[in-house]
């Protein structure tokens, strides 16, 4: 059974995406390559995928008479930077690339964030159609706008907007993911549920994620609250100053920083996670939410497994540190209430987000022992 999603992203102009969800989606790949008619196809994938992914999809696209063209990067945050660019760049142009050309993003959401950069910027924008292979690409990085890469102390900040033209979201891809890497996929369902629906937080903590129809269900349920909450404020998108009230930045202020202190020791779930309980803590200091509903934030996170052990880098005064390395206060997108969409967008006083951080260890001993 699948699916078709479709939003519109205004920002310069207006853009219409149609993500396609449901199990072997390869000829909904096919037509979507039809509609941007392309002279070459690039395929850009990470070493990490199993390698028939990339030959059956290559096949497939050359039997429909595309020119289709193979270019593998490594896997891992610490490829995420402008060199990855420039060497997706030499391949593309050595193999005859044009502005004419397609880029398709195979596999997690590191190498979707890197070829969604170069398809941003090569020409001014190339075709661009994300065919996520992980549960939390196909819940985050895939249908979204953001392309980017880091720079070597800030996560995400070189990059640029650029809605895709699709987004190809086959769970058949999800049977090869270990438990932990379908695990960082929920930590993304989940942030959208304690925002807007916490129903379905409820759902998640029971859901059996090895069931291809219940991970169905989770990708369509998270992806319709994403969209919603777009559709509800689309002048998030249009002014960058507001841009951490959007509630798909909760726990990332955080999250992003335990993710560069120690670069692959957290999924991006599970720094989201460890940052999600930080800021609901933070958000209970600060007088926007009662301490029952912080401690429930927590409790949610470790009862799904989320909360995968810091690393000696990733310490309180090293978080705190680096939250505040760049010469202004850290701003925070952080929950009034639960389930009701309330956030409010703020910078906290470091004394504050230090004992935040530090009940958050505080909390992860005694779960530990």
């Amino acid at each position: 059974m699948s699916e078709l999603l479709q939003f519109r992203f205004n920002k310069t102009t207006s853009r219409d995406v149609t993500i396609y969800i449901g199990h072997g989606m390869t000829e909904a790949l096919c037509d979507a390559i039809d509609r941007c008619n392309p002279d070459r196809v690039f395929i850009v994938y990470d070493e990490a995928i199993p390698g028939h992914y990339c030959t059956s999809l290559t096949n497939s696209i050359r039997s429909r008479g595309y020119k289709a063209h193979t270019i593998s990067i490594e896997a891992g945050e610490t490829a995420k930077n402008l060199q990855s660019v420039v060497d997706i760049s030499n391949a593309f142009f050595d193999s005859r690339g044009t502005e004419n050309s397609l880029i398709i993003p195979l596999g997690g959401g590191v190498v979707g964030n890197i070829a969604g950069l170069f398809a941003s910027i090569v020409y001014r924008g190339v075709g661009l159609i994300h065919v996520p292979t992980t549960l939390l690409s196909q819940l985050d990085s895939a249908a979204d706008v953001k392309q980017s890469v880091n720079s070597n102390r800030v996560k995400n900040a070189i990059g640029a907007i650029r809605a895709p033209d699709s987004v190809i979201v086959d769970t058949a891809y999800l049977g090869s993911l270990s438990d932990r890497e379908l695990r960082s996929g929920i930590g993304e369902a989940v942030k959208h549920g304690l925002a807007q629906d916490t129903a379905f937080v409820d759902f998640l903590v029971d859901a059996n994620i090895k069931d291809e129809n219940t991970l169905q269900n989770i990708i369509s349920t998270t992806l319709h609250l994403k969209i919603n909450h777009w559709k509800s404020d689309p002048s998030l998108w249009d002014d960058n100053n507001m841009r951490t009230k959007r509630l798909t930045h909760l726990g990332h202020t955080t999250g992003k920083i335990l993710e560069m202190l120690d670069l692959d020791h957290l999924t991006h779930g599970e720094a989201i996670a460890h940052g999600m309980s930080i800021e609901a803590y933070l958000a209970y200091l600060l007088g926007y939410l009662d301490l029952k509903s912080a401690n429930w934030v927590h409790s949610v996170l470790a009862a799904l497994e989320l909360f995968y052990p810091l690393s000696k880098k990733q310490s309180t005064e090293n978080t705190v540190d680096a939250l505040y390395a760049h010469g202004k206060n850290p701003v925070f997108a952080l929950l009034k209430a639960l389930g009701t969409s309330q956030t409010v967008s703020t910078t906290a006083p470091r004394k504050l987000v230090r004992k935040a951080v530090a009940w958050h260890h505080t909390q992860l001993q005694h779960e530990r022992t």
